[in-house]
């Protein structure tokens, strides 16, 4: 026979388990499920991005215009909602910190969009990722009297 405080001695790891296993159940909550969510039922562009709720992700980015690295595209990595790096992944060398200013978040895409006023410029496009809501594709000819001041970027994102 064994005596109950030894017995007591299996029971405790055993009640131990059995308490973080029930721990873990599905209380109702569902949990965050990230880039694999499917939000594309929300016709709003930026309310189906922001209903992903990412801050941290990596995707490709080139501008569109007559300046320094324009059409160039670049890996930019973004984390807590900021620009942190920006690499050429033809080369793997790093843009200068001086010149990250340049390039847009997917929320800095956003308000860059409501800013433009479509009745003042010569041309805006725009077109948004289908399941992920983000723009793809942003084209601004501010003046059609004016020769190579459109501006844009063109965004992929890599997750």
């Amino acid at each position: 026979m064994i005596p109950w405080r030894l017995r007591g001695e299996r029971l405790l790891p055993l009640l131990f388990l059995l308490s973080i296993s029930l721990s873990c159940t599905d209380m109702g909550i569902a949990p965050d499920q990230g880039w694999q969510a499917d939000h594309s039922n929300i016709a709003d562009p930026q309310k189906r991005w922001e209903a992903y709720a990412m801050e941290d992700y990596d995707m490709y980015q080139s501008r569109t215009c007559f300046c320094a690295d324009g059409g160039k595209r670049l890996v930019i990595t973004v984390r807590s909602g900021s620009i942190v790096n920006i690499v050429d992944p033809s080369d793997g060398s790093a843009l200068p910190a001086d010149r990250w200013g340049a390039y847009k978040t997917i929320p800095d895409l956003f308000t860059l969009i409501s800013s433009i006023d479509t009745t003042s410029v010569a041309s805006f496009q725009v077109s948004y990722d289908a399941r992920y809501g983000y723009p793809l594709r942003v084209f601004v000819d501010p003046s059609r009297q004016i020769a190579d001041e459109e501006y844009g970027y063109e965004t992929a994102l890599l997750q």
